[in-house]
């Protein structure tokens, strides 16, 4: 009977102990799923610019700078039925920051490069001015040099603020631009 009665205790404990096993394993298992990286998708897009009779090839981020502002990067590429037109890097801000698009915008990878960009918000192919918190940079020269998928660190300047916008652009950004520029634009025909 005393046999009995200590199986008894043991039962309980012995069932608790293996389901909070079973469950412990079910969470690692779980968890391990939840976590296992999923393959990166480009988000490239490509429309046709029906003002100019070009083709847009863009990749369109939304970043935050280190202070945490919002900010989106995108960069197109713009193709003729001759080629390419022109490769920017347009990067939008939240109405009431204004670029200083006096001052290039500096970029520098992980690497140790470091390029300037050009402002090009003048030319930029659009019915009337851009806005203040929008300014577009000639980066074709850049883009030719992006030669590794490494982390950026883009920073320009605001009217009426001291201190520059950074904004780190992660490994994955960069890849996406380089499929756009090396992948994607060049394997269309959209003249054809």
């Amino acid at each position: 009977m005393s046999d009995l009665r200590q199986s008894s205790r043991r039962f309980p404990f012995s069932l608790s102990f293996s389901l909070r096993r079973l469950l412990a394993l079910l969470l690692c298992c779980l968890g391990l799923w939840w976590g296992v990286a999923l393959p990166a998708r480009a988000n490239i897009d490509t429309y046709p610019d029906p003002a100019n009779g070009d083709v847009v090839v863009r990749s369109l981020q939304s970043l935050r700078d280190t202070r945490d502002g919002s900010w989106q990067l995108v960069l197109f590429e713009r193709l003729t039925p001759r080629g390419v037109r022109g490769i920017y890097l347009r990067v939008v801000g939240f109405p009431g920051r204004r670029i200083d698009r006096e001052t290039p915008l500096q970029l520098e990878a992980a690497t140790g490069q470091s390029w300037e960009a050009i402002d090009r918000s003048a030319s930029a192919l659009t019915q009337e001015p851009l806005p203040a918190n929008i300014a577009q940079y000639d980066f074709e020269s850049i883009a030719r040099q992006l030669s590794a998928d490494t982390a950026m660190r883009l920073s320009f300047s605001l009217i009426n603020d001291r201190r520059p916008v950074e904004i780190p652009v992660p490994p994955v950004v960069v890849r996406e631009w380089r499929t756009l520029l090396f992948e994607t634009a060049p394997s269309l025909d959209p003249f054809s």
